[in-house]
């Protein structure tokens, strides 16, 4: 049995093809699907959050029972769990870096293998620019 929702089946296939815990589908299971669907998580929120929990539970910093069907979607904690790590997942992938031949021969050469960030600005200074580009029709 499947739902009539796509949604719903998306979020339950992908949770089956990245654990690799093929299971029958199930009302109960429906319910929680459609309310991680609700809430806006995707398939790749998925297959991204498997993969990392995968990663922590090789670590020892979880355990396995973090990938069980009901920690992803069976309240609304995981699911709000489950966009949080998606969230920061998708923000630490957007994150400026360097590749790791370069970062070797910086930290070789004893130089920061941090990528270069742009100096805060103060709310003064971005006020002040977007005042001139107002009245000057131009970009701050």
């Amino acid at each position: 049995m499947k739902s009539v929702d796509p949604q719903v089946n998306a979020l339950f296939d992908a949770w089956s093809e990245a654990t690799g815990r093929p299971m029958p589908f199930m009302m109960t299971f429906e319910r929680w699907c459609f309310d991680a669907a609700k809430a806006g998580v995707t398939p790749a929120h998925v297959h991204m959050v498997v993969k990392e929990r995968q990663k922590r539970i090789k670590a020892g910093i979880r355990y396995p029972e973090c990938l069980l069907l009901r920690n992803f979607f069976g309240s609304e904690e995981s699911i709000a769990s489950v966009i949080e790590e998606a969230a920061a997942l998708e923000s630490k992938a957007r994150a400026p870096s360097i590749d790791k031949g370069k970062a070797q021969v910086l930290k070789a050469t004893a130089r920061s293998a941090e990528p270069e960030t742009k100096p805060a600005r103060s709310i003064k200074e971005i006020f002040d620019s977007i005042r001139h580009a107002i009245d000057h029709g131009g970009e701050p």
